[in-house]
């Protein structure tokens, strides 16, 4: 986890703008269980992409015009979600299953950091503060703890017509505040994208780059930080291979790695954004790797694209908002 959770004020402050929510914890779609996989979106390599669900200091900020995939905050206003999708974006949404999001509606933290709704479920979950955020670390070993929590966020996905899903977190196993077994992990992070293809969404890897290898054929791309910085894009090359899109920020305009970025990016076949005005350079972050996005824009290392190209689908045809064949109907 780089940023998943540096936009948590200025989601707080949308979550109380009195935008439509379900009640968390409410929705009634079944736990699907698909024989076979129904249909979902195609997210190929060369797709233009546009960042509003995290990376700077005060929220997503990013251009939508001519970029093909949007990812955005699950809780974003529904609205917002559906209108891009008429728009032609294929929409991302993003939520952390890895951690406890206080900020989240079916948390709703209170300002002693405690839940005010589910506390009986998430509290049994918790297993150390994840450094750097107020957020905390999920037990993956409880399987069952886990889906009974976060299935309804990817069904709230499905009904506020999310294409795909980008679940933040998935490498406790490889965090000293969470350390727990790879095995365990894999499960989980197995059981997320079998759930999301169920209910007819394509499923993003995040970050994780040493699970590359178990996770490739049950994800549908990947959406990286600092690669580069970590020297660590080749290890997504499985994912290209099998055309499947790699999306990747740098919160900085160059590394030891790589002088020019888009350069290295191209050869990488990998759609990158960087931006130049981040916490490093304003003396607020020590990290190298740059830290968050303060001022300025991202810099994109792909062109956009006018008229967005039509959406692909695994099956069946795109029709409307979703694709033939999709599980349910939300």
């Amino acid at each position: 986890r780089m940023v998943g959770s540096a936009v948590l004020a200025s989601r707080f402050v949308c979550l109380c703008c009195g935008h439509p929510r379900s009640a968390m914890f409410g929705l009634v779609l079944p736990l699907l269980s698909a024989a076979a996989d129904p249909s979902r979106v195609v997210v190929t390599p060369k797709l233009s992409w546009s960042l509003l669900a995290w990376g700077w200091k005060n929220g997503g900020k990013d251009d939508t015009d001519g970029k093909k995939v949007v990812d955005v905050d699950l809780d974003e206003d529904t609205d917002k979600i559906r209108g891009l999708v008429e728009k032609g974006h294929i929409v991302v949404c993003y939520f952390s299953s890895g951690t406890l999001e206080g900020f989240r509606p079916d948390c709703d933290a209170g300002s002693d950091g405690k839940c005010r709704k589910n506390a009986k479920k998430w509290e049994p979950l918790i297993v150390g503060k994840m450094q750097g955020w107020d957020e905390a670390w999920l037990d993956i070993t409880n399987l069952d703890g886990l889906k009974e929590v976060m299935a309804p966020r990817f069904q709230r996905a499905a009904q506020y017509g999310c294409h795909a899903v980008e679940p933040d977190n998935i490498d406790c196993y490889d965090n000293d505040d969470c350390s727990k077994p790879k095995s365990a992990q894999i499960a989980y992070n197995k059981w997320q994208a079998e759930y999301a293809h169920s209910l007819g969404l394509a499923i993003g890897q995040k970050n994780a780059a040493g699970l590359s290898k178990d996770l490739e054929s049950s994800y549908d791309f990947v959406v990286n930080e600092s690669c580069d910085v970590y020297e660590e894009c080749d290890t997504y090359s499985n994912y290209l291979a099998a055309n499947k899109a790699v999306f990747s920020v740098e919160y900085r305009t160059d590394t030891k790695h790589c002088k020019d970025l888009c350069k290295c990016a191209a050869e990488e076949g990998i759609q990158k954004k960087f931006c130049d005005g981040n916490e490093k350079s304003s003396g607020s972050c020590s990290d190298d790797q740059g830290c968050i996005c303060i001022h300025g824009s991202w810099h994109d290392c792909f062109p956009t694209e006018s008229p967005l190209p039509p959406t692909e689908c695994t099956s069946g045809k795109y029709s409307g908002s979703k694709c033939e064949g999709d599980a349910i109907t939300v």
